[in-house]
């Protein structure tokens, strides 16, 4: 898992966007960007973290010694650097989990074989496919929806055609000790007959220079992203979770899957 030099070549890049397409070995950043890196040997562990929410670009060399060194670059904003000492790998990881806060302990349903591809396309399918994995004593803990469960690809919404008894589907589930997850976007159809946009337009969706809502091409067409630095937006979001108003959700939907949230624009290729 050693870090490919880069002298020479694009430094590894660090902010969080949705790609599309992705080459093998690209020092460009995914989802999600951590700024630590660790300095691994036979004798002692070291980490080193930045602390900085702009983009960052890192250069990776090595020497005849052999020493590893990495130059940070960065956009702006605070020099915020921590150092951890170990000595060994796992006290730095302990250290740096200090410094960051702990995750909650997962729930065990949690940690087994999820199901998931893009998509299925109707409720029958999804009870054929766990029907399948039992009758061939496959473990699987839970199935994933992407977006065309939904009602034309309106979240906390359910296809009427195709998904027409999500409750049913989801006490089959449960039958056979399974979990569902959904997929929610932070995006939404601008939709005047859409209740969950109707809700925040105006008031909780990220803004442009001119205070107009922002508005741009995603999954639904012309859509809106809520503005997760209000905290009233924040609040407004969560409430749609709730069984009363995601409507045909149960609590074997034990799982949502926040996707597009960096927040991304589709692009043809």
């Amino acid at each position: 898992m050693t870090l490919r030099e880069t002298i020479n070549s694009d430094p590894y890049r660090l902010k969080n966007v949705d790609a599309g397409v992705y080459p093998a070995y690209s020092t460009n950043s995914l989802y999600g960007a951590v700024p630590i890196v660790y300095g691994h040997s036979k004798e002692r562990t070291t980490g080193v973290f930045l602390l900085n929410a702009a983009q960052q670009f890192i250069d990776i060399s090595y020497n005849d010694q052999p020493k590893a060194s990495a130059h940070f670059l960065v956009e702006g904003g605070s020099l915020d650097l921590f150092v951890f000492y170990g000595p060994t790998f796992k006290q730095v990881v302990r250290q740096f989990v200090e410094l960051t806060g702990k995750m909650h302990m997962p729930q065990l349903w949690t940690l087994g074989y999820h199901q998931c591809r893009y998509s299925y396309k109707t409720q029958d399918e999804v009870k054929e496919v766990v029907s399948t994995m039992e009758q061939n004593d496959f473990p699987m803990d839970a199935i994933w929806l992407d977006i065309d469960y939904t009602d034309g690809k309106r979240y906390f919404t359910w296809n009427p055609d195709t998904f027409s008894d999500p409750i049913g589907m989801q006490e089959y589930l449960a039958s056979m000790d399974k979990r569902l997850v959904t997929i929610i976007d932070p995006h939404f159809m601008v939709d005047e007959n859409y209740p969950v946009y109707v809700g925040a337009k105006g008031k909780y969706f990220a803004k442009t220079e001119n205070g107009d809502d922002y508005q741009a091409n995603c999954w639904p067409g012309t859509s809106s992203y809520i503005d997760f630095l209000n905290p009233e937006a924040r609040d407004y979001y969560a409430s749609w979770f709730q069984f009363d108003k995601f409507n045909g959700s149960t609590e074997t939907l034990a799982g949502i899957w926040n996707d597009m949230n960096e927040p991304a624009q589709p692009t043809k290729h």
